[in-house]
């Protein structure tokens, strides 16, 4: 498994941030059985455990893109769906370099009752701390303000368990979802095309939402 981590960061050195948003790829579709597409024990989910419209987002902490959908996608879908218990939701790290890896690795670190608010924190801070060389020394000062104590953090970062787990995690996304490109979202299973802008998001919910009581009619 070393020798994944290093290849990893070697990748993440040399292509930084040319999969952001890069949506103009071809979109393959992964089987729709695929366990992946369900949702995992490891998942921090949002919204009831029986919501009838599954969203699972794959995204880097360092993604301007994926932030900006934190920030104003979001919010709207957790009043108009995941607080009505139309849909769950759940996010997953697709780290496209190292200082993604490593927010990514904190927000883990700290419990999954804390993910999502060190996760709003950290996208709502990305400008102080993804494009700095000292990124480690940036999140650090984050995570003393969150509570999470300097032995915490050097020992998170140090944690080779949950390095390798987010490792082969983006592996296994690209390799059988074919994720390429951060935000990427899956709907039911199929992936979403395109920038995962608010009104196409919403419409491919509600579509998702239309077909689901079709088909429990049809039954």
């Amino acid at each position: 498994m070393k020798y994944l981590v290093a290849a990893a960061l070697l990748v993440f050195s040399t292509t930084a941030f040319a999969q952001e948003h890069d949506h103009d790829h071809e979109v393959k579709t992964p089987p729709a059985n695929h366990e992946l597409l369900n949702i995992q024990k490891d998942d921090v989910v949002l919204g009831k455990k029986n919501a009838p419209v599954t969203v699972i987002e794959y995204s880097s902490m360092s993604c301007p893109h994926c932030a900006a959908f934190n920030a104003t996608v979001l919010p709207e879908l957790k009043k108009k769906y995941i607080e009505t218990g139309k849909i769950r939701f759940t996010n997953r790290h697709f780290a496209l370099n190292e200082p993604a890896l490593r927010a990514g690795m904190l927000t883990l670190c700290v419990g999954k009752d804390r993910t999502e608010k060190f996760t709003d924190v950290l996208y709502q801070l990305q400008e102080t701390w993804a494009f700095e060389s000292d990124f480690i020394g940036s999140l650090k000062k984050i995570a003393a303000v969150g509570g999470f104590s300097e032995k915490d953090f050097d020992a998170c970062m140090n944690n080779k368990k949950i390095e390798e787990a987010l490792l082969v995690a983006r592996k296994r996304a690209t390799d059988e979802l074919f994720v390429q490109s951060t935000p990427s979202l899956f709907i039911n299973g199929k992936p979403f095309p395109g920038a995962p802008d608010l009104s196409r998001v919403e419409a491919a919910i509600d579509e998702a939402l239309v077909a689901g009581k079709q088909t429990k009619k049809a039954k």
